[in-house]
Formats: C-alpha cells, structure tokens, sequence
C-alpha cells in the first residue's frame, strides 16, 4: 500500500481508468484520500467547463452589444436626464430586452410585458431593471449617478470592458466558482447512484464492504464518466440524456469489474497469504537478490582472473630476470676464460 499513496493525482486518473488493481488498494487508503482525488478531479473538469462557457458568455456580450449598437436610436445623457428621439424596443438577446420610453419612470410599468424574459428599461430620468412578473423594477438607478455620454461613447465603453483582461478573470472565476459548486453538488448526487449500482453487482460477488468503501469505490468508478461528460459539454456544447446513460452503464462496468478484483484478491489473499502485488513485489525482489548475487559472482570471477593475470605478469617478470641473470653471468664468464688465455 505504501507504493499506491505515493501515486500522483494524474497516475491515478490513468489507474482508475486502465488497470482495475487499483480497487482493492483504494479499500485500505482514508477516505479522506479518495475525497480529495474527488474535489480535485471536480475541479479540472470545473477549469474546463468554466472556459468554455466564458468563451460563450463573452460571444453572447458582444453580440449582444452589437445589436444595440446597430438598432438602438440616438441618445446621449446630460446633466442626470436622457434625451433621445423616439420609443424603440431591441431583443438583444432570447433573455433580455432593451426598451427606450420617452416619459419619466413613475409613468412606467413593468407588467405592461408580457413575455418572459427580463426588461432594461431607459426612460427620461431612470434606468429600469426587471421582469414582467413585479410591478415595481427589480433595480432603478438615476442618470446623475451615470457619467454624462453618448450613445457612440456607451457602446466603446462596452467593447473596452468586454475586451478587458481584468474583466475575463473576473467572469471566469465568478464562471468557476458557479461551476464547481454546482459539479460537486450534482457529482455527490452521481456517487450516491454509483453506491446502489455497486451493491446492486455485490450481490454477484458477496464482498464484505463497509459504506466508506462503497464510497471510495464510487469515486474512482466516476473518473471515466466525469471526464466524458466534461469533454463532450466543452467540445460539442450539449449533453444529451442518451450520453448520460451511456456513461451511467460505463459506470456500472467500471463496477462490475472493479468488484471483480476486489474479489480476486480476497480469494488469493485467503489462499496463499499474498495480494497479486504482493506477489509482484517479491517476485521483483527476488529478481534483485538474484541479480545482486549474479553482479557478486562476476565481480568475483573479473577478480580471479585479475589475480591470474597478476600471477602470470610476475612469473613472467621474474623468469626475465631469471635470464638476465643467466646472461649476465655467461658474459662474465666468457671474459674470465678470455681473461686466462691471455
């Protein structure tokens, strides 16, 4: 087990997903552990998801400023009123639109909407905001409180702060935090599915599992479908009921299986004494305990002829002094008979 918690996060999203040993070793780590491979798996796909639909939200701005710009009449706002030539009514988007009334705001009604969809109302002296479900305004705010402008300079001012970069990280991480609170809600949801799904295959393997781990086991089982969802939102913007499903039966898969091995490894834990990574890592130092031995006996072996070859160096050494010698005299006395016959 002391292998299995050093394994990075992302080693263990590629576990979770490839290699179903890792279940039986997810049972003997905290719970606390799996809830925090959890929060972080929900906050990657919560980074990207995030992206996404602030690449949509900044789009759907700058249209929006574009139809204002395109169909809104004149105006411009002096000394806290605003003067303008006529009535207009813009549908800036499905969710908003933009109404210029030529009175005063106590003569206005937001009710005299009917459409379900939210109203921005300018009028002489306030900015109107809301719906048509209340009387009264949801926000109200008075010229004076706005910096004298024209329409020209209203829509520039737009562009800038839709451009701005300040701006995006602000709506991202509104974006984000939005995100990841409604993910964590809707992923704790999934897990609880996953738990009837997991005592629904136990009933074919009867292992004996406690609630924390039919918990820990829901989670790892999740990374597959979490990541699929998150990736078909992000690339082709929508998710369907038919992909939910299939992700909930790759679930139950994922389930099936991961059980599968919990079993297996009881059985053999039963049988022999080891887990198969037990078994593993003896077979791995055993291996290392025959290589050592195979590394002692070559260095033995290297030492040994090391030897010979120092023996032979010396044998052959003293035989050349052995005939140096033997030379050295022969000339001695070769002069010395010389030495007599003279």
């Amino acid at each position: 087990m002391e292998e299995k918690r050093k394994v990075g996060f992302f080693k263990r999203i590629l576990l979770s997903i490839s290699d179903f040993r890792l279940y039986p070793y997810a049972l003997k780590e905290h719970t606390a552990k799996a809830f925090g491979y959890f929060f972080k798996l929900t906050a990657i796909c919560s980074v990207i998801l995030s992206a996404y639909i602030m690449s949509l939200t900044l789009d759907f701005i700058s249209d929006g400023v574009e139809e204002l710009d395109k169909k809104l009449p004149n105006f411009e706002i002096v000394d806290g009123q605003m003067k303008f030539s006529g009535d207009a009514s813009v549908e800036v988007n499905p969710y908003l639109t933009v109404v210029m009334k030529n009175d005063y705001a106590e003569n206005v009604s937001l009710s005299q909407y009917t459409s379900d969809r939210m109203y921005f109302v300018a009028t002489k002296d306030k900015l109107l905001f809301g719906n048509s479900s209340s009387e009264k305004s949801i926000s109200e705010t008075e010229y004076k409180e706005i910096p004298d402008m024209t329409k020209q300079q209203m829509i520039a001012e737009f562009y800038s702060i839709n451009e701005s970069l300040t701006y995006k990280l602000a709506v991202y991480g509104f974006l984000f935090i939005i995100v990841y609170l409604y993910m964590i809600i809707n992923r704790l949801w999934m897990l609880m599915m996953y738990i009837l799904v997991i005592m629904i295959c136990n009933s074919l393997f009867v292992v004996k599992l406690k609630f924390k781990d039919l918990v820990k086991i829901s989670i790892y089982i999740s990374t597959l479908p979490m990541l699929l969802e998150t990736f078909a939102v992000a690339i082709g913007g929508k998710y369907s009921q038919a992909a939910e499903f299939i992700t909930f039966l790759i679930a139950g898969v994922y389930a099936f299986y991961a059980l599968r091995a919990i079993r297996l490894d009881d059985i053999l834990l039963k049988a022999t004494g080891n887990t198969p990574e037990e078994k593993i890592v003896n077979a791995i130092k055993d291996a290392q305990k025959q290589l050592e031995k195979q590394l002692e006996e070559t260095e033995r072996e290297g030492k040994r002829e090391d030897d010979k070859k120092k023996e032979e160096e010396k044998s052959t050494e003293e035989q050349s002094v052995e005939e140096l010698k033997s030379e050295e005299q022969e000339e001695k006395n070769k002069e010395q008979d010389d030495e007599k016959k003279e």
